[in-house]
């Protein structure tokens, strides 16, 4: 699989009202912010913890944890987190290509979750300019051996939404398996049309009910077959609710594995669909699969961190081998 998307770090702080306030952050909304920003607030918290993160990449890591053979090609900034963010990559086995040149001082992708005592999450992202540009991305899908891309629709920023398309449909026309992942709703209601024709080109789409629900101006999972083309498919996650895999000819529902001490919702449908492609490359069916990405999803919930360590992938990657 030849996973491609910006390196992103995550980072936990625990703040005060008074601290929010003090930022002029409204509690519990979640915004794109200038990288400086935030690297000035982390130099007033002292409370706070890293790790690796972003939906491709919490994909690409919990899917080359069980396994999985990957590369992961993305841009690389030059400040202290993009060493950790590349060994993270390479610890699980993940092949990196770094493209472009990056910029001096410029700083790496970074996900703040500033949670306050009573457990809200006010969340901010601050996202650089992406360092490849799409001619090289669109090249090196082409030149890849893997046959199949994965790719997530979260930000306009970076290749915009036509360079993404044009990398996805470069995919398509390779004869390559192309998955994508919506993960924004405002980006998958007000750029509709990019993403339905990219299922009808014959994408697969991982996504929650948040994000399918503009996509489909509020229409049920079903309606997705009029646009699925051939083996694709689209898999609509809904929580607690379990989640729908919908193919040309089917619409399979399937529950949710029970959590019962929830410790982390973040990465959840990104380990999802790294288990549901996981089982997939070991050949088993797409019903099989989603049990298989649903045990690993309850997995990660009951996780404090954003991605389940190396350890528990081998656990869960074995459920699979059995």
């Amino acid at each position: 699989m030849l996973f491609i998307g910006d390196l992103v770090i995550d980072c936990t702080a625990r703040v005060t009202d008074a601290d929010l306030a003090r930022w002029g952050l409204e509690k519990g909304r979640r915004q794109t912010v200038d990288p400086v920003f935030i690297n000035d607030l982390l130099s007033q918290i002292e409370d706070r913890k890293f790790c690796g993160g972003g939906s491709t990449g919490n994909t690409a890591f919990a899917y080359a944890g069980m396994g999985g053979r990957g590369t992961y090609l993305t841009a690389m900034a030059t400040d202290d987190h993009a060493d950790v963010l590349r060994r993270e990559m390479e610890s699980v086995g993940l092949d990196l290509i770094i493209g472009g040149v990056p910029v001096p001082g410029s700083y790496s992708n970074i996900c703040l979750c500033l949670v306050t005592p009573d457990g809200e999450r006010t969340m901010l992202m601050g996202l650089e300019t992406c360092f490849c540009s799409t001619a090289m991305v669109v090249d090196m899908v082409e030149k890849s051996t893997h046959n199949s891309v994965f790719m997530t629709a979260y930000s306009a920023a970076g290749f915009g939404i036509g360079g993404f398309c044009d990398i996805a449909k470069s995919a398509l026309y390779n004869g390559k398996k192309l998955y994508m992942s919506l993960s924004n709703p405002t980006l998958a209601a007000a750029h509709r049309e990019a993403w339905i024709d990219l299922i009808r080109a014959g994408a697969s789409v991982f996504s929650n009910q948040g994000e399918f629900s503009p996509l489909l101006d509020g229409q049920p999972p079903q309606s997705l077959q009029s646009y699925l083309r051939d083996d694709a498919f689209a898999v609509v996650t809904d929580g607690e609710d379990g989640a729908h895999v919908v193919t040309t000819t089917d619409v399979m529902r399937f529950d949710a594995v029970p959590v019962v001490d929830v410790q982390n919702t973040t990465g959840a449908g990104d380990h999802y669909a790294a288990g549901f492609l996981y089982a997939l490359s070991r050949g088993l069916g797409l019903s099989d699969c989603a049990t298989f990405a649903a045990n690993l999803a309850a997995r990660k919930v009951a996780a404090p961190a954003s991605r389940l360590d190396r350890s528990a992938l081998t656990d869960c990657a074995g459920l699979v081998a059995a």
